[in-house]
């Protein structure tokens, strides 16, 4: 046998080793980018967290607040009307003189 005859295979071979190296690294260049992919996310949703913590705590402080103002404008209207009614009757009182 001479070299001509082992040639194929040793290109074969080469090649093969080749093609073998270049998917290993391909295949752990994507799992390399997955992986950083992953970590910017929860980094991402770690931040949306305390975001959302933080909009929650001013929203309720919002809602209370409201409730606040809601009760003093009853408490408001209640004072308008008991003010109408005592002008009504001094109103009266004057017409009647």
């Amino acid at each position: 046998m001479t070299v001509n005859d082992f040639m194929p295979l040793l290109v074969a071979l080469v090649s093969a080793s080749g093609v073998w190296a270049y998917l290993t690294k391909k295949s752990e260049q994507r799992y390399l980018e997955a992986r950083e992919d992953r970590e910017d996310r929860a980094e991402f949703n770690e931040t949306l967290k305390a975001q959302v913590d933080r909009l929650t705590v001013k929203v309720d402080t919002l809602l209370e607040d409201k409730e606040d103002l809601l009760k003093e404008i009853a408490a408001l209207r209640a004072e308008l009307a008991e003010a109408r009614a005592t002008v009504k009757h001094l109103e009266s009182m004057l017409m009647s003189k």
